[in-house]
């Protein structure tokens, strides 16, 4: 008899130099039929997963086996395989690779570390191909690269060979665009790849990616013998440009948010320019003007391009750069990669009583959905800390048993940490956030957007409602929640189908009256 175990991610690499992170994973995460058997050694208890290929894969909570003749030991807090991905979420803190282990890499000369990241860019050589998705009406026949990925990457590759301008990928929320950054980054073999973005939650969130490629293995874009980059993960500023030296050269691909970036000196900032070989800006329509335009100036000779899911920053202010490629938003949904939005209006008019009728609502939407059988989570979106904190009173108050969970930017690493953990088992099932949660976050279960505060620009309020539409197993359609009689959200409403009328194949009003309003 066979059973799934998940057997997670393995490195190459796993160290820190001057405080950040450098990571290759070896393996990423699998999960594999095996048959299972129980191991005993003296005091040491364990499970042995016996593979049909004769492979051998011991698990104990503690100490070292005297056998050598299993090819991999892995250490879990009880010594037991992890069946679920819920499973390794809650304890993948106290679960570690014994064999193989990381490289030893403390006694690294640079010249070790340019030769690993030479080794990696020569094994994508020839390794990349235009595995396209085949599709038979809305049912995916055969896994690869999307329409708006495909597009993306002939538009930037045509670009690259008539013009060094900055050129902007515009791509709809969930059509794909980290992978897009991947499969350019493979196809082209980028010497050093700066990739710069809003948020620490999406640095993580990005680096992940680019750490296992994403999907790309999976779906035979990239080849199996393609080593996995080196990423360098940037949590905190170099003091002069011999650090920033030092830890470049030993990646592959650097990700970092820019508020680490500005508080750098000019020093560092122009040595940052100078060791990368490219730059990928994500969610470019966060970035501030005056800061981009600043930095932008210490990349003047090499390849910059932007990517962002609305050409405009929240100021209403266009990005600057060309926009080499624009995927509408109706093909996105029309192919499925946007669930539909149903909007559910609030109609109260005491502003000291909004706050309770929105959190109602949500909570009525989250319970009948998990009763229809969706993995579905609230997100409650306030404009302020100080807002969010009273938020999260009001959600305690009216459903504790969904445990609310507040995020923000002052929070401590570890508080975020065990937040999300209690997202991934689901023992959550309500966030607070402001701003810095929702927007460039990859989690489908994201399905209900209760608006506390509306987003000031259109452009950002699209992205925003753009999470809340994507596509992935046991998900329904999206649902948002406001006040209409809320002067800001009416007006941004009328704006939204002003400014693209796609919207309307996709926002559907449940109360007639409200769309006779504000349509």
């Amino acid at each position: 008899m066979t059973t799934k175990c998940l057997f997670p991610e393995q490195f190459t690499i796993f160290t820190k130099l001057l405080k950040n992170r450098i990571i290759q994973i070896r393996r990423p995460t699998i999960e594999e039929n095996v048959r299972l058997e129980t191991y005993s050694e003296g005091r040491l208890k364990g499970t042995i997963a016996n593979f049909d290929s004769g492979k051998r894969i011991l698990t104990v909570s503690s100490g070292i086996p005297n056998d050598n003749s299993f090819d991999e030991v892995l250490f879990t807090p009880d010594g037991i395989f992890l069946p679920t991905e819920s499973d390794y979420n809650k304890s993948k803190n106290r679960v570690r690779w014994q064999k193989p282990s990381p490289l030893n890499v403390e006694s690294f000369a640079q010249e070790d570390w340019n030769n690993l990241c030479l080794e990696v860019r020569r094994s994508w050589e020839n390794q990349f191909s235009f595995v396209e998705e085949v599709r038979e009406k809305e049912a995916v026949v055969s896994r690869g690269l999307r329409p708006p990925q495909i597009g993306a990457l002939y538009a930037t590759l045509a670009h690259w060979k008539v013009s060094s301008e900055a050129g902007t990928v515009v791509l709809p929320t969930g059509t794909g665009k980290t992978e897009t950054m991947l499969a350019l980054l493979a196809h082209q073999r980028f010497e050093r790849l700066l990739v710069i973005v809003p948020t620490d939650t999406l640095r993580d969130q990005i680096s992940r990616k680019f750490l296992s490629f994403g999907l790309l293995k999976y779906f035979g874009v990239i080849g199996e013998s393609s080593k996995f980059p080196i990423v360098g993960i940037i949590e905190h500023r170099f003091q002069n440009k011999n650090d920033v030296q030092r830890f470049f050269s030993c990646c592959n691909v650097v990700v970092s948010t820019m508020a680490v970036i500005s508080r750098c000196s000019e020093e560092v900032q122009k040595a940052i320019g100078e060791f990368s070989s490219h730059l990928f800006i994500d969610e470019a329509h966060h970035i501030k003007a005056p800061t981009w335009e600043k930095f932008r100036n210490f990349f003047s000779s090499k390849t910059i391009l932007q990517f962002t899911a609305t050409p405009f920053r929240a100021d209403k202010k266009k990005i600057d750069g060309k926009i080499i490629f624009n995927y509408p938003l109706h093909k996105s949904q029309k192919e499925g990669y946007f669930k539909k939005i149903e909007f559910w209006p609030i109609h109260e008019f005491n502003p000291l009583k909004e706050d309770e009728e929105i959190a109602t609502r949500a909570i009525e939407r989250l319970e009948n959905d998990l009763a229809n059988g969706f993995d579905h989570i609230i997100l409650a979106r306030a404009d302020k800390i100080s807002r969010a904190e009273k938020l999260l009173a009001v959600y305690k108050t009216l459903c504790i048993k969904f445990n609310p969970q507040l995020f923000h930017s002052k929070k401590r690493h570890f508080e975020k940490r065990t937040s999300m953990e209690l997202l991934n088992s689901r023992e959550s099932r309500v966030i607070i956030c402001v701003d810095m949660f929702g927007e460039g976050f990859d989690f489908p279960q994201l399905k209900i957007a209760a608006f506390h505060d509306l987003h000031k620009g259109l452009g950002i309020t699209l992205q925003f409602v753009g999470r809340f539409t994507r596509t992935s197993g046991n998900i329904g359609n999206a649902s948002v929640i406001a006040n209409v009689e809320n002067v800001s959200v009416d007006e941004s409403i009328k704006e939204l189908y002003a400014e693209d009328s796609d919207w309307n194949s996709i926002l559907r009003f449940i109360s007639e009256k409200t769309s006779d309003k504000l349509v």
